[in-house]
């Protein structure tokens, strides 16, 4: 190795090493809400593979990060197995982009500790990080050799992440054979034909397992109507995407600072996909992989989830993005200042771009990081400073005032399912009328709920003592009515500020169904 790739190589360790350190402070402070415990708690109460699969029937998502925590949550129920789990996806993430991608250092250091690198995909222990590492193993397979059979396994799994992730492994296999084909590439058509049958297959499993077996879900509903307040949403998320400026309030988390202005948003989006459109016209494969994955995400929010807010969704436009310039500068070595005339810069560059289109987009590329970096380093101040959820300091306090004996029940569902994560435990659902460990996405949880007093009655006495253990009703809206017992809502996340009321005879008739009066 020379003295050059020696200090690069050094360069990059200790680039590694402050990023792992910074995930690990901010995994260390971060309390995990619903949907991270959601799936830790069906992997743990899930007694075998066939058991996981059964539970997930209704979840609406592919099985394969429920897969990668079920081993570990059998072997370590902590929260903090979670944890490490997660700053293991992060950190194997920015292993590959140091090494593999073909940025500069400052753009993979600011690709890094950006708001989704850093925080979204980072901190925040979900599916849609393991399908960012998926993404760049898939990338670092096809560029700059081509690998077809390790890319289609990467893409394969990336479909099996998440809906996003499906829709971002066909824009990558799309964009990587226009890529060749454009650049006069000749591999061999078995190869091909194998990174496409397993992303096809990937694709197809993860639509028939994710798919309900009786049409109900968290994602069930299909929206055919025409629906403009939602399309301007939808189209509004790819502003988002480059640019996830939260509100600057207490609960920031999936506000926008385009949050009431849709319309302008959704055309300053239409602006940003003309103005990559024409900068990219000469490059057709980077084009098509971004267009592929920005119509298919934007497609899937407004067809199937009615919700564009999320970061973590239209954080599938960012990642296409970042895969479309990795697939763009992958040339950055081979360009030589006489293939395209400065004079004519739009000329194809699919095989070899111009010293001067790189550079010049190359510096585009590094203004949007920045502006990335801003958002990325608020929102992980934000967490150091204020608990994400406000769950793990109610569990906490059911467990103080109560212990394992304490009847709890919450309602709305989901936010009863936090609280069963941190408790390791199973609480009672009025919403639904049953006791469990996780929120159930069936068409049972849409029937009228249980009254109060009925849904205490759920809970089996059998001891004398557990008949004199105290009663809660945990909700995240005050019950006027109902003795106070203590109220927590110092939280990021909105729908998880919570109240606790101590339920004792006789139960007070001015609010006896909390659930069904929301």
């Amino acid at each position: 190795m020379d003295a050059p790739s020696q200090r690069e190589h050094r360069r990059n360790w200790l680039t590694l090493s402050i990023f792992a350190a910074v995930v690990a402070v901010g995994l260390w402070t971060h309390e995990p809400w619903r949907d991270e415990l959601q799936a830790w708690t069906i992997a743990r109460v899930s007694a075998s593979p066939t058991a996981l699969v059964r539970n997930l029937r209704h979840e609406g998502h592919p099985f394969l990060w429920y897969a990668f925590l079920w081993p570990f949550a059998k072997l370590q129920s902590s929260i903090w197995m979670l944890q490490i789990l997660q700053w293991t996806i992060a950190v194997a993430t920015a292993a590959i982009v140091l090494w593999r991608s073909p940025f500069s250092r400052m753009q993979r250091s600011l690709l890094l500790f950006g708001y989704f690198g850093l925080y979204e995909y980072g901190i925040l222990a979900r599916s849609y990080g393991l399908g960012m590492l998926l993404a760049m193993i898939a990338l670092a397979c096809i560029t700059p050799v081509r690998r077809w059979l390790p890319f289609g396994v990467a893409l394969g799994m990336l479909a099996l992440t998440s809906a996003f992730g499906a829709a971002l492994a066909i824009a990558l296999l799309v964009g990587i054979l226009v890529h060749v084909r454009a650049n006069g590439e000749t591999p061999k058509s078995s190869q091909v034909r194998t990174a496409i049958a397993l992303t096809v297959v990937g694709c197809v499993v993860a639509y028939a397992q994710a798919r309900p077996p009786d049409g109900t879900s968290a994602y069930s509903e299909w929206n055919l109507r025409f629906d403009t307040h939602l399309g301007s949403g939808a189209i509004a998320a790819i502003f988002k995407a480059f640019l996830p400026l939260q509100q600057f309030t207490q609960s920031w988390w999936n506000t926008s600072i385009a949050d009431g202005n849709t319309g302008l948003a959704a055309i300053a989006a239409i602006g940003i996909v003309i103005a990559v459109s024409l900068l990219w016209r000469a490059h057709q494969g980077a084009l098509a992989l971004w267009l592929c994955a920005t119509s298919g995400t934007v497609a899937i929010m407004y067809l199937k989830l009615g919700n564009s807010d999320a970061a973590r969704y239209f954080g599938t436009i960012w990642i296409a993005f970042v895969a479309a310039n990795w697939l763009l500068f992958s040339t950055r070595e081979s360009a030589q200042p006489s293939m395209a005339s400065p004079d004519n810069p739009s000329e194809s560059c699919d095989g070899v771009c111009s010293v001067r289109v790189l550079h010049r987009w190359s510096l585009l590329f590094s203004v949007i990081l920045i502006a990335q970096l801003g958002v990325g380093i608020r929102a992980y101040s934000s967490d150091l400073r204020s608990p994400f959820t406000d769950a793990q300091a109610t569990a906490e306090w059911l467990q103080r005032n109560g212990g394992s004996g304490a009847i709890i029940a919450a309602c709305p569902d989901f936010v009863g399912s936090a609280l069963a994560g941190y408790l390791e435990r199973a609480i009672i659902y009025p919403q639904g009328a049953r006791e469990g460990s996780f929120t159930i996405w069936d068409a049972r949880r849409t029937r009228p709920p249980l009254s109060l007093a009925d849904a205490l009655e759920l809970k089996k006495i059998r001891t004398q003592r557990e008949a004199a253990s105290p009663r809660y009703l945990v909700t995240n809206e005050p019950v006027p009515g109902l003795p106070l017992a203590v109220a927590f809502t110092r939280g990021i996340v909105i729908d998880e500020h919570y109240w606790v009321y101590r339920i004792k005879e006789p139960i007070p008739r001015v609010r006896l169904d909390p659930c069904r009066t929301r």
